[in-house]
């Protein structure tokens, strides 16, 4: 989980949550993952933005739950750009900004939860809710900027493109966007 435990530098480690709920039945009929960014405190970005939205996608999935995930801060253990970071699934991540930390997080728990076996699950959840599905486009010219050379992919696209740029970074870490 080298992306995931790559946004630290704080003195608090960073915790990765994997929360289960069994039912008081003991019966588990389908199994499904939500992922959400949490960092708790971005200090790079701090600058930037204000600081109370890096942490919504986890707070939204937590709601109530007084857990937080990992909080981003500047010391001499932070990654540095060009650091190289290794995934679950041994993908390797040329942090070319710290400041674009999300997506590092979520590549690990991504991963996490596919290898759970929930990646079907979100396309029948889908389909059986009548919630429509959509794949944004992905052009390869983007994806070509994200090759660096020394490592699987950069952590970051270029100045165009950003929500897709996201996508195909966390494309190449995720059974789920893949198969919808």
């Amino acid at each position: 989980m080298g992306s995931y435990l790559g946004v630290v530098a704080s003195t608090n480690p960073p915790k990765f949550i994997h929360l289960c709920y069994k039912p008081p039945s003991g019966s588990i009929k389908t199994k499904l993952a939500l992922v959400g960014k949490g960092l708790t405190f971005d200090r790079p970005g701090c600058l930037i933005e204000l600081m109370k939205f890096d942490m919504g996608g986890s707070a939204a999935i937590l709601c109530a739950a007084k857990a937080l995930a990992c909080e981003n801060m500047i010391s001499g253990t932070g990654m540095k750009p060009g650091d190289i970071l290794k995934t679950l699934n041994e993908k390797t991540i040329v942090v070319n900004n710290t400041d674009v930390e999300g997506g590092l997080t979520l590549a690990d728990a991504l991963v996490y939860a596919c290898n759970q076996g929930v990646d079907k699950e979100v396309v029948v959840a889908s389909e059986v809710a009548g919630e429509k599905l959509w794949r944004l486009p992905m052009k390869k010219s983007y994806w070509e900027s994200m090759k660096p050379g020394v490592a699987d992919m950069v952590n970051t696209g270029g100045r165009q493109g950003g929500s897709i740029t996201a996508a195909l970074f966390l494309k190449q870490l995720s059974c789920f966007l893949q198969i919808i």
